[in-house]
Order: C-alpha cells, then sequence, then structure tokens
C-alpha cells in the first residue's frame, strides 16, 4: 500500500514537471496493481482525490472498486483465478524505469509477501470518501458488503478521523464529484506566472506521513478515534435495506457489530419473518462448461410468479450475481434461464447475459418446486429441470445439470 501511494503522488510530480512519459508508466504500474491486488485500489483513490491532476487515476481506481467491490474494499478474492498478471506488471517500461517495483518484487513491496499483512482496502479510506465509495449508484455490492464495509472500517481506519469529519454533509456523489471535491494543491503544469515569485516553488511530492502513525492529542486518542469512527458508520448504516441481508447475518454479524438502532434490527427481522413463510429452495449447478455457474443457488425473489435463484460469483474479472429464472419471450414460449441480470434491470430482457436454457416442458415434474406460487406451481412452470439445458450466447459446452438441494424431485 505505501509503494501505492508513493506512486500515485510520484504521478502528480511527473504531471507537474510535464514529464508525460513517465506519468503514462506509472499509471501503466498502478493500474496492474490494482488488477493484481484490487485492494490497493482505495489506497490509490484515497491518495489521488488530494491532487489536481488525479482525475485519471481517481476513474481507474473506482473502475476497480466498481467492478470488484468485496476484492477492493473487504480483500474478498473467491471466484478469482490463479494469478496470471505479473507479466503485465513490467508494461510500459516500468520496471526499467523503477528497477526496485519490478515484478519481481511486487509481490512483497506491496503488501502481498509472505507476512500475510492486508493491503489497503476500505480502512485506506477518509471518512470524506466513505459514503462515496460504498454507496456508489454503479458498485454491484450487496447490502451485506456495505455493512461489512463499515464495521471493518471502524475497526481499522488508517486516518486520523476528526470532529469535523462527524459534520461532513451526508451526500451521495458520484466520481465526477469526488474529483471537484479534491483539495488544490499546485497548478497542474509548469505554467507558472514569471510575475509572481512565489508560484515557482516545487510541489510538495513528498510521501504524506503514514496514516496510521497518529499523534498523541485527546482527539486522536485510541477511544476518541474509535468514538469519531463509530458515530460516522452509524450515520451511514442508517442507508442500508437490512431486509436485504439474510436472517442469519442479522442475527450474529449485523447485531454484533452494534451499528444498528434495535429499532431497524427489529423492522428487519419481521419483514425476514414475513419473507420466511414462503418454501425457500436451492440448486446445485454442476458440470458446466463455463465454470463460472457451477455452484450454489439461493432462492431469492419472484418474477413471472416462479422463484428466482441467484449465486454470487465472478465473470469477466467483474463481481456479478448469476440469476436462474423463468423467462416468457416475445413469441409465448416459456424458459428457464441461467443468465447474469444487469444492477437495476428486469430479468428477460435483451440486457441479459445468457449463458444456458432450459423449455419449461423439459423435465415436467421433476426439479425443485417454487413453493406455494398458485397456477405456476401446479402446472410445472415453477419447476427449475435437472437437465435439457442447452447453450445460449454466452454459453460453453457441456451444459450443465441441476441437482435439487431442498424440495428434490428426481426426474422420471
Amino acid at each position: 500500500e505505501e509503494k501505492a501511494r508513493l506512486l500515485t503522488n510520484l504521478s502528480g510530480a511527473a504531471h507537474y514537471f510535464d514529464i508525460p512519459k513517465l506519468e503514462s508508466d506509472i499509471k501503466t504500474k498502478l493500474n496492474a496493481m490494482m488488477l493484481e491486488h484490487p485492494s490497493l485500489a482505495c489506497a490509490i483513490l484515497d491518495e489521488s482525490s488530494k491532487m489536481l491532476s488525479g482525475e485519471e487515476l481517481v476513474l481507474l481506481a473506482m473502475e476497480r472498486v466498481r467492478a470488484r467491490p468485496k476484492a477492493a474494499l473487504l480483500h474478498w478474492n473467491k471466484g478469482v483465478p490463479p494469478s496470471s498478471l505479473a507479466g503485465t506488471m513490467n508494461g510500459a517500461g516500468i520496471s526499467s524505469t523503477f528497477p526496485s517495483i519490478g515484478s519481481g518484487n511486487s509481490s512483497s513491496n506491496a503488501g502481498g509477501g509472505g507476512s500475510g499483512e492486508e493491503r489497503g482496502g476500505v480502512t485506506s479510506l477518509n471518512a470524506s470518501l466513505l459514503e462515496q465509495v460504498i454507496f456508489d449508484d454503479q458498485s454491484t455490492a450487496s447490502e451485506l458488503t456495505k455493512f461489512l464495509c463499515l464495521k471493518k472500517w471502524v475497526e481499522g481506519c488508517k486516518h486520523i478521523v476528526s470532529s469535523d469529519d462527524i459534520d461532513l454533509p451526508r451526500k451521495m456523489l458520484d466520481t465526477d464529484e469526488i474529483l471537484s471535491s479534491r483539495t488544490p494543491i499546485k497548478p497542474t503544469r509548469k505554467a507558472i506566472d514569471d510575475a509572481t515569485p512565489a508560484a515557482t516553488a516545487q510541489p510538495n511530492v513528498t510521501p504524506p506521513p503514514s496514516p496510521t502513525s497518529k499523534s498523541p492529542s485527546d482527539e486522536s486518542s485510541i477511544v476518541s478515534q474509535h468514538q469519531h469512527r463509530l458515530t460516522i458508520a452509524k450515520h451511514l448504516a442508517e442507508k442500508l435495506d437490512l431486509s436485504l441481508i439474510p436472517a442469519s447475518d442479522l442475527s450474529t454479524t449485523i447485531t454484533d457489530a452494534k451499528l444498528i438502532s434495535t429499532h431497524d434490527l427489529y423492522q428487519a427481522y419481521r419483514l425476514q419473518a414475513l419473507n420466511a413463510e414462503r418454501t425457500k429452495s436451492k440448486v446445485f449447478v454442476e458440470g458446466a462448461g463455463l465454470v463460472e455457474v457451477n455452484g450454489t443457488y439461493i432462492q431469492r425473489g419472484v418474477h413471472e410468479g416462479t422463484p428466482m435463484y441467484n449465486k454470487e460469483g465472478v465473470w469477466r474479472d467483474r463481481e456479478e450475481v448469476f440469476r436462474i429464472f423463468l423467462c416468457t419471450y416475445s413469441n409465448g414460449n416459456k424458459s428457464w434461464c441461467l443468465s447474469i441480470v444487469p444492477k437495476g434491470k428486469e430479468p428477460g430482457k435483451t440486457t441479459d447475459l445468457d449463458f444456458y436454457e432450459c423449455p419449461v416442458s423439459y423435465g415436467k415434474g421433476g426439479g425443485i418446486t417454487g413453493g406455494s406460487y398458485g397456477a405456476s406451481a401446479e402446472n410445472g412452470l415453477g419447476v427449475v429441470p435437472s437437465r435439457g439445458w442447452k447453450l445460449v450466447n454466452y454459453g460453453q459446452p457441456p451444459v450443465p445439470k441441476c441437482s435439487l438441494i431442498v424440495g428434490c424431485l428426481e426426474d422420471a
């Protein structure tokens, strides 16, 4: 993380002194570091948001956080293939320019050595960026992920939090507003007015003191710092939709963190109890040539009167939710689809990323019923077929088989 912050500041210096090749090489290096270790995006975002020339790095870092929110904020790496990015760490001649930060040392110098120390993550963000990043409209993070980010930030924020931070306006900001909120430190280039001698001073490109080096004042004491962070996190936690967090997590992780009021927890439990009245089931997908779709899908939500099943995973280096749902085509035919539904979109639209589908007529009576969903369940439309799937669009052979974990009905 220290290297990422230093390189970010060095990029600002290269911009100031008008050395575009050096600036480009550093940005290439930082981008490769974020691809290898997504959690470094938070440290780079935190540092570049303070720089007048940090627009491009802010955009790069936010893109990485949006693509892999759990990996970038919570160091989650489930579903990520073994690292194969080492070769890219030498791109654009950065290793020859900075031999000590080439690919051979990237693991240890970037915090990825044998020490096991976490690199970056949500704890690298200062208080003014916390809401903008965690509650970003373009993020795919779940409500539980957002809560865990707040909890982790309270426990390990690397910045001193002042009383002024507690009074910051709680406003949803996009990337443009992150850029406009930066504190200018120097002109972007060496175009300085010769008539102003004071403007000839060189920019301060010395890396800032480590955010963990907190001064021994009353405000930065361990107790008061934790209280400041807790106050901010409690306020932001009010934005969470607790009804979307599994009951098992509400009773353990959420309750123990003490960020949610008793009243809000009660309301969340009430909604969870109402949702639990419907039979929950799981579908286990296996054998698909596209390995990303394999795994356990949990019943959550309803579409066209039948249950949907969801599984979190990674597709093309983005954290996504894979769904199994019933879809009615324009010609009236119905099929079960295994797809990714873009955030904010309804299932069954042309925006879906479809992998496999199966007509509802196949395997009728075999599969998992969707609980009490009226006529759909009675006529077989509420059943996910075990076999009969076929390739569509982004799928790869062989086709999957759906094993029924709860409420299983085997094929005849």
